[in-house]
């Protein structure tokens, strides 16, 4: 089987067909691909155009890897990947994982996100094994040649047999509970997007630690949801790692499948990595006396023509001693080579006219194209901010 080509490029970029047909000698799409491929452009994650001269691709916010029939793309951000790992960390309140150079010192054209979600799954997951993965006790029922627990009698009074054996029910503690099930799905998701062998060999070892005492399941929203549902106190200190595996899950978009051999793309969506890197970034750089709510909605209703009645719900919202003061937006945008869109401008004039405090001043947030520089700051936060609030 020969290896399959790889195009790269980086996000909010385009290649031209003749870029593509020069560098890597791909000037069509695979019939097969087509449905998968209009599946990601319905979901703004990338375009991919036919032109009679070949294909062009335009990269969006989502970055990481999509795997075709006959070559993938892999999409990387521009922020460098010691810093994307540490903005990841960040983020998701990551703040105890310690950084090896050598570790995230990766290969940044064999996937990137997904060899780096994998380092920090790994980091979390062998802090729980080391703490001790928690157990519960599970009802069981089995026939047995000594009493253990209760007898079930109706099943006894079924036998045909005499023999020296009782069906019993009884309590066992097990580590087979639903985190340590979704740890073990996730890990054997993650064995499949890596191509760097010391974090196959990471993943491999954790694997085999649960193996034998974990049940095999297919890593699924239906599985999260029941992780959630029967988690308590006993396992609250999973919580990072169901963050974690929850963020897999929305990488792995397993509606997307391509030909006889169910190809799927990883994509991270850089957009919601910088409203919620933003997020952390207020509260710990905001006064202790100012709420900030993420993603929540103006009390004003709107009435659109198509659908019905809606709530405009921006990014952040600021609050002290329960009086809304500021609002906030989040783009994930290459603002250095173009101006405002007049659509965000719009957008931010509905968020200060729609709410009931007469707001005057809406902030928009977007990153900036300043080069970065580890000299001057060794953690990814900048300075705390200073709202004029």
């Amino acid at each position: 089987m020969t290896k399959r080509k790889t195009i790269y490029l980086d996000e909010w970029t385009k290649v031209k067909p003749y870029e593509i047909k020069r560098r890597y000698g791909i000037d069509k799409l695979s019939n097969k691909d087509l449905d998968l491929i209009i599946e990601l452009e319905r979901q703004n994650k990338i375009n991919i155009r036919r032109y009679s001269t070949g294909i062009e691709i335009e990269s969006t916010s989502y970055v990481g890897i999509i795997k075709l029939s006959e070559f993938q793309i892999i999409i990387t951000p521009k922020i460098p990947k010691i810093q994307l790992a540490r903005m990841i960390s960040f983020s998701f309140g990551l703040n105890n994982i310690k950084y090896l150079e050598e570790e995230t010192n990766i290969t940044a054209k064999e996937g990137l996100i997904s060899e780096i979600m994998a380092l920090l799954y790994i980091k979390e997951v062998e802090k729980l094994i080391l703490k001790g993965l928690s157990q519960r006790y599970r009802e069981k029922e089995e026939v047995l040649s000594f009493c253990r627990g209760t007898i079930v009698f109706n099943k006894l009074a079924r036998k045909s047999s005499l023999g020296l054996t009782l069906p019993c029910r009884y309590q066992e503690l097990t580590l087979d509970i639903p985190e340590n099930i979704i740890i073990l799905a996730s890990l054997k998701e993650l064995i499949k997007r890596v191509n760097t062998l010391s974090l196959k060999r990471k993943i491999n070892i954790l694997i085999e630690k649960l193996s034998l005492k974990v049940s095999h399941e297919p890593l699924s929203r239906i599985l999260l949801n029941k992780v959630k549902q029967e988690g308590d106190r006993l396992t609250s200190h999973y919580a990072t790692v169901i963050q974690l595996t929850e963020m897999i899950i929305n990488m792995s978009d397993f509606s997307l499948t391509s030909g006889i051999n169910k190809y799927t793309s990883f994509l991270l969506d850089m957009n919601l990595l910088f409203e919620r890197f933003l997020y952390q970034y207020f509260i710990k750089g905001t006064d202790s006396n100012i709420n900030i709510e993420y993603q929540s909605s103006l009390n004003n209703r709107y009435i659109s023509k198509n659908s019905g009645e809606h709530r405009l719900m921006p990014d952040y919202l600021f609050c002290r001693d329960k009086e809304l003061i500021a609002i906030a937006d989040a783009k994930y945008k290459d603002y250095d080579n173009k101006s405002i869109s007049s659509a965000d401008l719009y957008q931010l004039t509905v968020y200060g006219i729609a709410n009931q405090q007469n707001i005057s001043t809406v902030y928009l947030f977007y990153p900036s194209g300043e080069e970065y520089t580890e000299k001057e700051n060794k953690d990814i936060c900048p300075p705390p901010i200073r709202l004029d609030i």
